[in-house]
């Protein structure tokens, strides 16, 4: 909309709705590394730094490979 902010990452002063897209963070750990010893998986997220308004690139599924992944980890040597 007129008004608005190319860059769509925060609400213009204009008093019109602007989209503000969703943004993600980092990923971080979620889990401890599934094996006590040796190689194992561990899972990683993302969290929502900025949630999607007015129309802006929605925020993915918590569920979804761009929230959540499993990542190989390893654990101390086993023996």
């Amino acid at each position: 909309p007129a008004g608005c902010l190319a860059s769509r990452e925060e609400d213009c002063s204009s008093g019109v709705e602007c989209p503000i897209d969703c943004l993600l963070g980092d990923w971080l750990e979620a889990s401890a590394c599934s094996a006590s010893c040796g190689e194992g998986t561990l899972i990683e997220v993302k969290q929502v730094l900025r949630w999607d308004r007015h129309g802006g690139r929605e925020c993915p599924a918590t569920s979804s490979s761009a929230r959540q992944r499993t990542v190989p980890c390893e654990a101390i040597a086993c023996g």
